[in-house]
């Protein structure tokens, strides 16, 4: 054995003494844009992680994006955007009005509907108060005047039947004078009636079918005024706006819906990371991380996995790097970052999983020293 390789020998020797025999092994892709000069540096990051008791099991693609995802805020109605109050990077409270359409024709709906309410109330208190007592001195007077005619009628009737019975007159002037006298009396039980329900109030019916008439326009008003309330778009959640899609004097349409703003919850940064299937049984939440992205050097980013989705789908985007599997599955895996305000969303970074020997036991140790 040459003088060379016994040095690298006892090199290896001394490193091994040095880190307690602990074994990293480091099976992912440099950060994009690293040289191969870099190889150093990662060796002292290995060496460091196994000082501190963790390695790095394995790394995995992820793009940033808030802590509620990007929510994209569309209008239920088309129409005209006559405003935008808010812009890019501006933070938003839940139910602040940030979007406005052009909301005349709805105005004058809801204008409508309050004025049919309004007529119902006031009828359905009409029939409730009854007449006025003027108006049932009205009533009373045609109820006199009505039995002055019928009395007037059967006076005539019985003249004309005593000159018919002289042949006086002819049994035709006979019969107009009974038909005008049983009109009168006609006429006369007809007023009286009306005087005894005016002074008897609303009936029952009455009553009910107006308050049916004022439920009716209440609920015309509701649904108009709710129509116009949709004309006022809101933030659904308190964050930032991510992006503004429209401007004002734009149409948009529900047929063909397109978002007015996206919005999202920066407070803490996420990255959610397409994790290979064949990784999957070595990520837990709460599993410490840290990310790096060629945007930012050597800088990297500590975290830990906060959500891991049930089920498995297709990758959601392609790193163009010749290692990369294509035709694979993955496990969505959302990590929170920390210290990462400077961030941008929809980054694309590359994201190392850390190990715990608590966690993976001398097993799971053994199985990484065997990769």
């Amino acid at each position: 054995m040459t003088k060379i390789k016994k040095r690298w020998i006892w090199i290896v020797t001394g490193l091994t003494a040095v880190t307690g025999g602990g074994v990293c092994v480091w099976r992912a892709e440099p950060p994009p844009g690293a040289a191969f000069g870099g190889a150093l540096e990662q060796a002292s990051m290995k060496t460091s992680l196994l000082a501190g008791g963790q390695g790095v099991v394995f790394s995995a693609p992820g793009v940033t994006e808030p802590r509620s995802r990007s929510v994209q805020i569309v209008s239920e109605l088309s129409g005209t955007l006559k405003s935008i109050s808010v812009q890019a990077g501006e933070r938003v409270q839940r139910g602040q009005l940030v979007a406005e359409l052009d909301h005349s024709l709805q105005q004058a709906q809801a204008d409508l509907a309050e004025a049919s309410l309004a007529r119902a109330e006031a009828e359905l208190a009409r029939v409730k108060n009854g007449e006025r007592p003027e108006d049932i001195a009205v009533l009373q007077a045609n109820v006199d005047e009505a039995e002055a005619r019928r009395k007037f009628a059967e006076f005539e009737a019985t003249r004309v039947e005593r000159m018919v019975k002289k042949e006086a007159v002819s049994e035709r002037e006979l019969a107009q004078a009974r038909s005008s006298r049983d009109q009168a009396l006609a006429q006369e039980q007809a007023a009286r009636k009306r005087l005894e329900m005016a002074r008897a109030g609303a009936r029952v019916e009455d009553v009910r079918r107006g308050e049916a008439a004022v439920s009716e326009a209440r609920a015309q008003l509701a649904s108009a005024k709710a129509v116009l309330e949709k004309t006022f778009i809101r933030s659904p959640i308190d964050g930032m706006v991510i992006y503004r899609h429209r401007e004002p004097g734009e149409a948009v349409f529900t047929d063909t819906p397109t978002p007015i703003l996206s919005v999202g919850d920066r407070r803490v940064l996420h990255v959610r990371v397409d994790v290979d299937e064949t990784d999957i049984e070595r990520v837990w939440p709460g599993q410490m991380v840290f990310a790096q992205a060629s945007a930012f050097g050597d800088r990297r980013f500590a975290g830990r996995v906060v959500h891991v989705e049930p089920t498995l789908g297709r990758k959601n985007f392609r790193t163009a790097r010749p290692t990369e599997k294509v035709d694979t599955r993955i496990q969505e895996v959302v990590v929170a970052l920390e210290d990462a305000d400077d961030v941008p969303l929809e980054l694309q970074m590359d994201v190392w999983f850390l190990s715990e020997p608590e966690r993976l036991g001398k097993a799971g140790a053994d199985s990484l020293a065997a990769r």
